[in-house]
């Protein structure tokens, strides 16, 4: 089925619901099922290395459960998204996210930290139950069968939309606040971006931290800044330059070239290495569309030996 992006909230088909029979029809399984899912158990913990090298646990869901959360994400998906969240909205990515912003002007960004993890089942059951109309005991129910622990699951392909729309509330706000100083203002999952003519003072980060810090939500002390104009910078891992191009980061050109090295001198890594270079070859060529001219023919010759 098509994701849309059209539908206001008001027409989601899990929109009022106010019965658990109902709410499983919406999700496609049995009330029974449902009632059995709910206990979250069905989960897969695994551990993977982030960019920065260092273990990051995601909890994932498995079966029947991950089949409803498919759904649960398709169900959102459908949602009209705002112009400024550029992550699980069709046609939009990380580097429309980055296009959005001119070269060369102020900026400043805000990391939500570990939003995933600040996501709590209360505050979902809240959304569920308030801005969604649902039944006190459905919105409980459903905030169970999508949430691990307590809170959103890292692992899951609902948490990206979830995450967002229970807190569209604080992030239409904070757009609002950057449009009366008329500062271009996008939302990337996690990553909040600013861009301005002028610098950006420290009054506007704290007053964007003090929206967040409202809902429970932290900014990461690291990954929060601000830019003067006439600075490069790296957006969602776009490179805007003091110019009017984009660019693709040298970490992942160098990342290519090595990959693509790798296999020419271990044909038998080809089968496993030639897919996924060519997924960074065309996520390249959406910043820079002539990079490494060559390269696809390159893997093509290479991936038929």
């Amino acid at each position: 089925m098509a994701e849309t992006n059209t539908l206001p909230l008001s027409q989601s088909a899990l929109y009022k619901v106010q019965s658990r029979a109902r709410l499983a029809k919406t999700l496609l399984i049995s009330p029974r099922h449902l009632k059995f899912l709910a206990r979250g158990t069905q989960y897969k913990l695994t551990s993977i290395l982030d960019k920065n090298v260092k273990p990051r646990m995601l909890q994932v869901p498995q079966g029947d459960l991950r089949k409803v959360h498919d759904r649960v994400r398709y169900l959102f998906a459908q949602l009209k998204a705002p112009e400024y969240l550029h992550s699980g909205v069709k046609g939009r990515s990380p580097v429309t996210n980055a296009k959005k912003h001119r070269s060369g002007a102020a900026g400043m960004r805000v990391d939500v930290r570990k939003f995933f993890p600040s996501c709590s089942r209360l505050s979902l059951a809240k959304f569920f139950h308030h801005d969604m109309g649902m039944a006190g005991d459905v919105a409980h129910q459903l905030s169970l069968l999508c949430t691990c622990d307590g809170a959103l699951p890292t692992g899951s392909p609902l948490s990206m939309s979830l995450a967002f729309w229970m807190h569209r509330r604080v992030f239409d706000r904070i757009e609002r606040m950057a449009r009366e100083r008329g500062y271009v203002f996008t939302l990337f999952v996690d990553d909040a971006n600013f861009s301005a003519d002028l610098s950006i003072p420290r009054e506007f980060e704290l007053a964007v931290r003090s929206e967040l810090r409202r809902v429970r939500l932290r900014a990461h002390p690291r990954k929060t800044s601000r830019v003067a104009p006439g600075t490069a910078r790296q957006i969602t891992g776009v490179i805007l330059p003091n110019s009017d191009e984009i660019r693709v980061p040298n970490a992942q050109r160098l990342k290519f070239l090595r990959g693509l090295e790798t296999i020419k001198q271990n044909s038998a890594l080809k089968a496993e290495r030639v897919n996924s270079l060519r997924g960074l070859l065309a996520w390249m060529r959406q910043i820079e569309p002539t990079i490494f001219p060559r390269a696809g023919g390159e893997l093509t010759r290479l991936n038929s030996k």
